[in-house]
């Protein structure tokens, strides 16, 4: 969301500590993330990061394809090799030219250090220099997911050796836990901002370097500071978003048209009419594979059970539309959408009909206390999502009420974020909502993957509900090895 209004004249000075910005140059954006650590080696690198550091290419979630970034082209040398060339005018922010041997460096110190995209070598065999400006990224027979393969050109970003080397012999494997890079001054970019200051917590302020070397190939970006804040709310980004004092936000405003239709804001979204907004990934009910929540009739029944309107319509304030129950993103990706199984195989409400599957799987209320039994026991179930997302623990309660209604005793519960997410990765919780894999050039392969792939680990490598039937691995290990380019 972008707000267009009347600006005071300079950023407040105890947001940027002592350095005074022009408002007017400045882009401010909102997460819910806190300005920490700088180092894309960690786990979690501050909003922002990736300003600093180039990826070989981007992917755009709106037209489904690769662009040119670091890169200027890439070829298939064979089935195995993807070739890619770097831009001749690349270079580092200290001068130094960026070459095949950063990307080469980049991709083995991420598997070395257990970086966010050491995943990449489930599908990488090895990088092979040609030359200062080409390099080969190359598979094999045991590793061919071409899909996933072609994610490498769009992540990781690429950091320049010459800085991160010396940075691995001083830290050596603790690099991406001990690192936090917060001097601004000795970070060496290689992207159109660069980090000018940060208070811990609260903000970090980036600067444009107008000495970039992709100005002549894609102009300047217009901000020439963008400044990143966290809000402990939504309710408090809502309100400064409305004040003018915050431009893109990336929290949840309930009833977002009332900025614009009733309080006359220059306030707008991607999208002028419902759902306002781009959609990023599927809000996944995830049911734990465990006992009772292994019957089918029951996860069956609590798909019928579920009203979506009100999910989409009242929790997500109108912003959401109902997944197809394909998983597929709808968009330019519904081409992969066989309607006639979502005919035959589908759900939608039918609250009824969530009854009836119940009763005839002999999962009922048979002392007269409301609640149905399994195995013998009162069905009492727990969701859970964490405190303060507001939008998903109103989703908990339309679904508590939903299955509340077909005799189901569910009970919301709302812990802080780092509890729901050690329970999800012990397995401790039997209903929770979370979020899933995106769009992407591996879209909708990705989220079969994630959610039934019972080689994964949850919570952060998906199969989230723990799900340990082998049936789908053949299917998921098949199709990756499809070429995008030659068999579709």
């Amino acid at each position: 969301m972008l707000a267009l209004a009347i600006y005071p004249i300079f950023v407040p000075v105890a947001i940027v500590r002592a350095q005074q910005v022009p408002r007017a140059d400045t882009l401010v954006v909102s997460s819910g993330w806190q300005p920490e650590v700088f180092n894309p080696f960690g786990g979690s690198p501050c909003w922002g990061t990736w300003l600093m550091y180039p990826s070989l290419y981007m992917y755009s979630f709106v037209s489904d394809e690769l662009l040119p970034y670091l890169a200027e082209s890439y070829q298939w040398v064979d089935t195995y090799t993807l070739e890619v060339k770097i831009r001749k005018e690349a270079k580092w922010s200290d001068g130094t030219p960026i070459t095949a041997d950063d990307v080469k460096y980049t991709l083995e110190a991420g598997k070395r250090l257990g970086a966010p995209w050491a995943g990449v070598w489930d599908y990488l065999e090895s990088v092979k220099v040609v030359d200062s400006k080409t390099v080969r990224l190359v598979t094999s027979p045991a590793k061919l997911n071409t899909f996933t393969f072609l994610q490498i050109l769009y992540y990781p970003p690429i950091v320049p050796k010459h800085r991160w080397e010396a940075l691995e012999r001083q830290y050596g494997t603790k690099l991406p836990t001990d690192f936090t890079d917060r001097n601004p001054v000795a970070i060496v970019t290689g992207g159109p901002y660069r980090l000018r200051d940060f208070s811990e917590g609260e903000t970090a302020l980036y600067e444009r370097d107008d000495n970039w070397w992709g100005k002549d190939i894609f102009g300047l970006p217009a901000p020439k500071y963008i400044l990143h804040k966290k809000y402990a709310s939504n309710e408090i980004a809502a309100a400064e978003f409305e004040k003018g004092d915050l431009d893109l936000a990336s929290h949840f405003f309930v009833n977002i048209w009332e900025m614009w239709t009733v309080k006359g804001k220059a306030r707008g979204t991607y999208l002028k009419n419902p759902p306002y907004y781009l959609g990023s990934d599927h809000a996944l009910l995830v049911i734990n594979w465990k006992e009772p929540l292994i019957s089918s009739d029951l996860r069956r029944a609590i798909a019928f059970a579920i009203d979506y309107n009100r999910l989409t319509g009242v929790a997500q304030c109108g912003y959401s539309v109902k997944s197809s129950p394909s998983m597929v993103k709808w968009g330019m990706y519904e081409k992969w959408i066989d309607k006639d199984l979502v005919e035959k195989y589908g759900y939608y409400y039918d609250p009824n009909k969530a009854k009836q599957i119940l009763d005839a799987a002999g999962i009922k209320d048979t002392n007269g206390n409301g609640i149905r039994e399994i195995h013998g026991k009162d069905l009492r179930l727990k969701i859970e999502v964490p405190m303060g997302w507001t939008d998903w623990m109103d989703m908990c309660n339309i679904i508590s009420e939903n299955l509340k209604a077909i005799g189901i005793d569910v009970k919301p519960e709302f812990p802080d974020f780092s509890v729901w997410a050690d329970k999800i990765g012990r397995g401790d919780f039997d209903m929770v909502i979370f979020w899933s894999v995106g769009g992407g050039i591996d879209h909708p392969w990705n989220i079969y993957r994630f959610t039934l792939d019972p080689r994964l680990s949850r919570p952060w490598g998906g199969n989230l509900a723990g799900y340990t039937k082998t049936d789908a691995i053949t299917l998921i290990d098949q199709a990756a090895k499809l070429n995008p380019e030659k068999d579709f």
